[in-house]
């Protein structure tokens, strides 16, 4: 018997001509049968997942430290370890001007520590785990179409968070604080394979999948014809 969010993902990809597929993002206890346990950065992993993938990962095969602290898989670093990082991040990457500037990043939703061991991405269509969050690849346009969806029913607009880590907003940010995110994706990341420079990420709490689902018929964004104004 087919899960509802595996048929979700067939309407979804259909209607918005999604490229690859939708990335299920599940925080799970125990290991997932069938899912390649490789070292992987979490950035990277959205991509091999979009592609096909299912991967498990842990705090043993993540292969970035700032993605096993995101995702809440270790403690933030301390002492020597973060002044590393600080330093990295303000003379390495560029990407803050100042220590101070870079945590006020993670103020908002510190990483869950200790939610469970494993974080599962695999194909939204695939998946057999109840999704905690879905990871959408898309265009300006099919972003817009989804943001339409998403706020037929209530005209609010998500409280989005554009500063950060890719994982953390993509990933963490949307679960914890329930809302959907509309990801740039944070300048390295940009620069790995499988990110184009015409595509952004929005990322979904499971528990809004549903809406976006019952608008399709009733919104221009999904497939509800346009009626002119003359003719109302």
């Amino acid at each position: 018997m087919e899960e509802k969010w595996q048929v979700y993902a067939r309407e979804l990809q259909e209607v918005l001509r999604l490229k690859g597929e939708l990335v299920s993002v599940t925080y799970t206890a125990e290991p997932v049968q069938g899912a390649a346990g490789d070292k992987v950065a979490a950035c990277d992993a959205l991509v091999r997942v979009r592609e096909g993938a299912s991967l498990l990962l842990d705090k043993d095969n993540l292969d970035c430290q700032g993605g096993k602290w995101h995702l809440g898989l270790v403690p933030e670093p301390q002492g020597e370890a973060r002044q590393r990082l600080n330093k990295f991040l303000v003379q390495g990457e560029k990407l803050f001007c100042s220590p101070v500037a870079f945590h006020r990043t993670s103020l908002p939703t510190p990483p869950p520590l200790g939610l469970t061991p494993y974080v599962y991405m695999g194909p939204l269509a695939q998946s057999r785990l109840r999704p905690d969050v879905v990871v959408f690849f898309v265009n300006p346009e099919q972003a817009c179409r989804l943001m339409t969806l998403a706020t037929w029913s209530t005209g609010v607009s998500p409280r989005c968070l554009f500063v950060g880590s890719t994982c953390r907003m993509a990933i963490t940010y949307p679960i914890l604080s329930g809302e959907i995110n509309v990801v740039f994706g944070d300048w390295t990341t940009r620069k790995r394979p499988g990110y184009e420079a015409g595509e952004l990420l929005v990322s979904v709490p499971y528990h809004h999948l549903h809406g976006i689902v019952e608008a399709i018929p009733e919104c221009t964004a999904g497939t509800a014809p346009f009626v002119p104004m003359r003719d109302l």
